[in-house]
C-alpha cells in the first residue's frame, strides 16, 4: 500500500443504496530499527566499511552519520542490513556519536584517535641553551590530539600541526639537559590515540663562537695579555694556542662573552700566522713576530787584518732561525751559533785588505716583526808583524850592505826599525 493519506468509503449495494461520506486512513511507513554497527568504532583519518544491522530498511533510506564523515558508497544489502563506505575526517569530534538510518533510533559509533608514526625529526640535534623549532615527519597528527615527548631537561613551548604528516615544535633545550642522545616521539591522546616509535636528537655542549681576538698578535719571548671576545665562554674551556705559546692563567670577564688569557710566546714558537681557539669554537688567526733585537757589547771588540777569530755578542732577542749580524765589507761571517737569547757568536774572517779602524757592528731580526739593533764599535788593526831571522846577522862599520828579514805579514809600507845596541869591546872600548 502507498503509505500516506487514504480516503475510505461505505457502500451499499443495490437496488438502492449508495455511498457514505469519506474518512481519512493514513497508511506511515514501517518502523525502521537500527539494532547494530559493525565495527561500532573508527579512527579520524581512517576510510572503512560500516554494516548496519536492524529491520524494513529500504535502498531509499539515508543513512545520519553526523558532521566531518563523509559517506562514500551505501549498499543496500536487505531490509536488515546496509553496508556504507565512510571516511572519518581529520576535524572529525573524538567520542562516541549516533549513527542512524532513516528515522530509525541511533546507535552509538566511537570515533578515535589513531596512533601517531614518528619517520624523522629535523634539525637531529641542538645546544644547551638554544630555543629552536624542530620538525617531526610522520603520520596521524591533529592540532586537538598530538604531543611531542622529549625527555627532561627539554622544555615544549609550542606545536604547530601543520598537516597530517608535519608538525614543528618550538623547543627549549635548558641547562639542566644531558648533553647526548635523547629519544624523542609522539603521542595522540584517548580515545584510541598511543605512542609512536622514537627518533634520536642528541643534545650538544653550547656552540662556543669566537669573533675576535685583541691583540691580534706578539713577539716571541713575550708575556702578554689577549682578549677572547666570542659566545659561551666558560672558565672550564681550555684556550687553545699552539705549539710554543703557554697560557698562564685565563678569566672570564663578563658574563659567557668575554675571556681574559694570560700568554707566554717562548723563542721556539713558529713565526707567522697561527689559529687560537676556546674549547670547539671556530679560530681566529693570531701572529707571532720577532721582537727587535739589541746588542749591548762585543767581545773581543777588535780583530787584526788576516785574522779568523770568534766574536760573541751580548745582547737580548737572539734566534737561531732569525738573526743575523752585519759587520761591514771585507770582513766575513762565516757562521753564527745563538747560545742563548743574549747570546750569539759570530766566526769572522777580517780580509787582508778591510780597511783598519773602527767600524759598527749590529744585528737583525728577519720578519715577521723583526728589525735591526742599535750598534757596537770593532777595531779591525793591522795585521802583526812576525820577524823571524835577518841575514846577514852582522857588518863592518863604513859597510854598506844588503839585510834580508824573514818572517810573517811583511809588506812595503812597513817601516824598519834599526835599534842601536852598545857593547864593551875586549879591550875595553865601548861600541855602537
Amino acid at each position: 500500500a502507498d503509505t500516506g493519506r487514504h480516503d475510505f468509503v461505505v457502500i451499499n449495494s443495490g437496488p438502492g443504496g449508495g455511498v457514505s461520506a469519506s474518512q481519512a486512513f493514513t497508511v506511515n511507513p514501517q518502523t525502521v530499527v537500527l539494532a547494530a554497527l559493525a565495527p561500532a568504532s573508527g579512527d579520524r583519518l581512517q576510510t572503512l566499511e560500516v554494516i548496519f544491522s536492524g529491520t524494513n530498511f529500504t535502498e531509499s533510506l539515508a543513512v545520519n552519520v553526523g558532521p566531518d564523515i563523509s559517506i562514500n558508497s551505501q549498499r543496500f544489502n536487505s531490509p536488515e542490513s546496509i553496508t556504507v563506505n565512510i571516511t572519518i575526517g581529520a576535524n572529525a569530534a573524538t567520542g562516541p556519536r549516533n549513527f542512524s538510518i532513516g528515522s530509525s533510533n541511533g546507535v552509538a559509533f566511537t570515533v578515535n584517535n589513531p596512533a601517531p608514526t614518528l619517520a624523522e625529526i629535523s634539525p637531529a640535534s641542538g645546544d644547551l641553551g638554544q630555543t629552536l623549532e624542530v620538525v617531526f615527519t610522520g603520520s596521524n597528527f591533529f592540532q586537538d590530539a598530538t604531543t611531542v615527548n622529549t625527555g627532561p631537561g627539554i622544555e615544549v613551548n609550542a606545536i604547530v600541526v601543520n598537516s597530517a604528516t608535519s608538525l614543528t615544535a618550538n623547543l627549549t633545550i635548558t641547562a639542566a639537559a644531558d648533553t647526548g642522545a635523547h629519544n624523542f616521539s609522539v603521542s595522540n591522546a584517548a580515545p584510541g590515540g598511543g605512542t609512536s616509535a622514537t627518533q634520536m636528537f642528541r643534545v650538544q655542549p653550547q656552540t662556543v663562537t669566537l669573533t675576535s681576538i685583541d691583540p691580534a698578535a706578539g713577539d716571541r719571548l713575550q708575556s702578554l695579555n689577549v682578549i677572547f671576545t666570542g659566545t659561551n665562554f666558560d672558565q672550564n674551556l681550555p684556550v687553545n694556542t699552539g705549539p710554543g705559546i703557554t697560557v698562564n692563567l685565563k678569566s672570564l670577564d663578563s658574563g659567557d662573552t668575554s675571556l681574559t688569557a694570560n700568554i707566554t710566546i717562548s723563542g721556539q714558537a713558529a713565526t707567522g700566522p697561527r689559529n687560537f681557539s676556546v674549547g670547539t669554537s671556530n679560530s681566529q688567526t693570531f701572529t707571532v713576530r720577532n721582537p727587535a733585537p739589541t746588542l749591548a757589547g762585543l767581545s773581543p771588540a777588535a780583530g787584526d787584518a788576516g785574522q779568523t777569530l770568534d766574536v760573541v755578542f751580548i745582547g737580548t732577542n737572539f734566534f737561531g732561525d732569525a738573526t743575523a749580524v752585519h759587520v761591514g765589507s771585507n770582513i766575513t761571517v762565516n757562521s753564527i751559533k745563538v747560545n742563548s737569547e743574549t747570546s750569539l757568536t759570530a766566526n769572522l774572517t777580517i780580509s787582508a785588505g778591510a780597511a783598519r779602524g773602527e767600524r759598527e757592528f749590529s744585528v737583525t731580526n728577519s720578519g715577521p716583526g723583526g728589525g735591526t739593533s742599535a750598534t757596537q764599535t770593532f777595531t779591525v788593526r793591522p795585521q802583526s808583524v812576525i820577524l823571524d831571522s835577518i841575514a846577514p846577522t852582522g857588518g863592518n862599520r863604513l859597510d854598506t850592505l844588503e839585510v834580508v828579514f824573514t818572517g810573517a805579514n811583511l809588506s812595503e809600507d812597513l817601516t824598519v826599525n834599526v835599534a842601536t845596541q852598545r857593547c864593551n869591546a875586549p879591550d875595553g872600548e865601548s861600541h855602537h
